[in-house]
């Protein structure tokens, strides 16, 4: 089960150019959690917004196979962040969407037809949309030091 802290969070609400707990963007929760649970500092990637799904994707592809991340890890952990494909009027699949493991077994995300919810991996509107998991490095140290 997710931890106490992902209360904080559920229910933000969705902006496409949101960076904290007034509004966020995906990229925005996911980064105000790392923030705020972890003292990570990550880029805002503020030249992007939402609607730009393509040049989005194509950045959150290239973050999640390149330091500091590690990506397609095999044993999922909390703060772990998974990138979806986005969800697109026109169809098609494309990764553009981000959200933040809340547990091995939740993800907590936002998008614009909804504020941030934290949901099971297995549920019917993520499930089917995980393209991978990537983990910060500073995750895997901090993991290290602490066993």
């Amino acid at each position: 089960m997710p931890g106490a802290w992902v209360d904080r969070y559920v229910g933000t609400p969705f902006s496409e150019d949101g960076l904290d707990f007034r509004a966020c963007s995906c990229w925005g929760l996911v980064r105000l959690v790392l923030q705020q649970e972890c003292g990570l500092e990550l880029p805002t990637y503020g030249d992007l917004s939402a609607d730009d799904l393509l040049a989005a994707s194509r950045r959150i592809g290239r973050a999640a196979e390149a330091p500091p991340w590690l990506s397609a890890v095999r044993r999922l952990q909390t703060f772990d962040v998974v990138v979806m494909h986005a969800r697109r009027e026109e169809g098609g699949r494309v990764p553009g969407h981000v959200g933040v493991l809340a547990s091995p077994t939740h993800v907590l995300h936002v998008e614009r037809a909804t504020a941030a919810v934290c949901v099971p991996l297995s549920h019917p509107t993520v499930r089917h949309r995980v393209v991978t998991v990537a983990r910060h490095q500073s995750m895997v140290l901090s993991e290290l030091r602490s066993a």
